[in-house]
């Protein structure tokens, strides 16, 4: 099953004589990240206060997938499809302020696991020669990525009433009940984006011994789609679903850089590593049983949701020249 990858790619550019140039590069990695879900409700003077936050570890996923790299003179295309192994990735940490204020009444951890994810890619780029030995590539860019996520075998401590006889305390009182780990019931959580990026790419060769690139990018648009599963049993079998839709623009920006060494006339082997960031943002948010075929809107407004993503990925690849 396809599942998390890279949303850069960094095939270097081999000027020539020819006019058509044509390379593949398959590609395995590393992934360490965190995606957050929020969870607000309007206070009684009508502003917008934390009530739920759920944190996803990446820590980490182990990428794979390739790319096919074209040009034709100066202008390229390139396609990019990768996926991820099904494993363990760390922790879900699940937060809830009950009373909108500062004090966390409830904290759980369970275990979190990748279950599935697609990231496919397509980028147009121009490469401008500044001299021999030096070229900037402008190029735009769009990705497509979903990804499902699971957390079982859960503990926490609950200091809401009616588990805290006191009212709703602070999740480290010693009012809060303790549930043992694998007491609680698991959350599944699966998110689609759909993203656009501009950006600039600079490419050195050093002495033809080896390929540094470096660049920036910025996300234009970003749309982000997901579903949170509250199962109200262990089975799986009945819950709650809650939709959250946000949509941003230039909230999203990555930086990264890549060092290629040449091997053979047909042949590179690289390394690349790739930060990116999507502050948080806020979007509506509609809920349905799960059995329910329709979402419904909260009333009067009285939720919105939010969503953010924070991930660095280091690569080792080949470059395959083809043409």
């Amino acid at each position: 099953m396809f599942l998390l990858a890279f949303p850069f790619h960094a095939q270097i550019f081999n000027a020539g004589s020819t006019e058509i140039k044509l390379s593949a590069e398959p590609q395995m990695g590393i992934t360490f990240g965190k995606l957050g879900e929020y969870f607000y409700e309007k206070d009684s003077s009508g502003d917008y206060k934390l009530l739920s936050f759920l944190e996803w570890e990446e820590s980490p996923l182990v990428t794979y997938g390739g790319s096919i790299d074209f040009f034709w003179k100066n202008l390229g295309v390139n396609l990019n499809a990768a996926g991820a192994l099904p494993l363990r990735c760390g922790f879900m940490y699940d937060s809830d302020w009950l009373d909108l204020d500062a004090v966390k009444n409830n904290y759980s951890i369970s275990e979190n696991t990748l279950s599935s994810y697609l990231s496919i890619s397509a980028e147009i780029k121009y490469a401008l020669h500044i001299k021999s030995t030096t070229v900037i590539f402008p190029y735009a860019e769009f990705m497509y990525s979903y990804k499902s996520l699971r957390a079982r075998n859960g503990y926490g401590w609950y200091g809401q009433y009616p588990y805290s006889k006191k009212g709703n305390v602070s999740w480290d009182s010693d009012d809060a009940k303790k549930f043992e780990k694998g007491s609680l019931c698991g959350i599944d959580y699966e998110r689609l984006e759909l993203c656009t990026f501009i950006g600039l790419t600079a490419q050195q060769s050093i002495k033809q011994r080896a390929v540094f690139l470096m660049g920036i990018a910025v996300s234009p648009f970003t749309y982000v789609r997901s579903v949170d599963t509250h199962w109200a049993d262990f089975a799986g079998t009945y819950g709650t679903d809650y939709l959250d839709v946000e949509k941003c623009c230039f909230s999203r920006a990555r930086i990264f850089t890549a060092l290629y060494f040449p091997v053979s006339r047909i042949l590179d082997l690289g390394i690349n590593v790739c930060a990116e960031a999507g502050p948080l943002v806020q979007g509506d948010t509609f809920i349905k049983n799960h059995d329910d075929k329709k979402f419904y809107p909260y009333p009067y407004q009285r939720y919105k949701s939010g969503a953010d993503i924070y991930e660095v990925r280091a690569n080792i690849s080949c470059v395959i020249h083809i043409l």
